[in-house]
């Protein structure tokens, strides 16, 4: 009995996950029980530690791939990030021990999600090549319950450190009713050019 249930509890595995959609291109629709895989392992080419240093700010981001989360309805492969900012020799956010966390919830993390964009995808990439791919990310500003958007793309020149450029671009505040109105982002709206450390 114990190896009929075994099989079976198998077989229902490698069938929920019989179907494969590629995140490259992908619509954003989700069906249950679908892997929604990083094929061509695009999100591989932005994992590293980062740091941003301009006069007496320091912005540190550390990204991870996370393959096959499963949210309870479907799978996929997330890239996820953490953050550290410093001003005037002052730590006021970090939390990049967090990045090896594994959260019942991986949106749990500062930065995170897969969706890859193609040059000409908004916002359009004037200085990629034509194969070129970036990320777009979810980006928490959980210090000030900000929300919103950021977008990589990996800039290699010759035998000279990697860099990441990083658009962030955030769509608004979050707070409950009586609640005093959130800070302002530490972070700001803008591009950033980080260096891999």
């Amino acid at each position: 009995m114990k190896n009929i249930l075994f099989v079976l509890l198998l077989c229902n595995t490698l069938f929920a996950q019989s179907q494969v959609v590629n995140i490259e291109g992908w619509d954003g629709t989700r069906i249950d029980g679908v892997y929604y895989k990083d094929v061509n392992n695009h999100l591989n080419q932005f994992e590293g530690t980062y740091k941003y240093t301009e006069g007496n700010t320091e912005i540190t981001m550390v990204f991870k791939k996370i393959i096959n989360y499963y949210d309870g309805v479907y799978y996929e492969d997330l890239l996820i990030g953490e953050v550290k900012f410093v001003k005037d020799g002052l730590i006021l956010f970090n939390n990049l021990s967090k990045i090896n966390t594994v959260y019942p919830n991986q949106f749990s993390h500062h930065i995170v999600g897969n969706t890859i964009l193609e040059p000409t995808n908004r916002p359009v990439c004037v200085g990629c090549t034509a194969n070129q791919k970036r990320v777009d990310l979810i980006f928490f500003g959980r210090e000030n319950n900000m929300g919103g958007s950021i977008i990589l793309q990996k800039i290699t020149q010759g035998n000279q450190p990697d860099k990441l450029k990083i658009d962030i671009m955030y769509l608004g505040s979050i707070w409950l009713p009586g609640e005093p109105k959130p800070l302002d982002a530490l972070i700001k709206n803008g591009e950033y050019l980080l260096i891999k450390q």
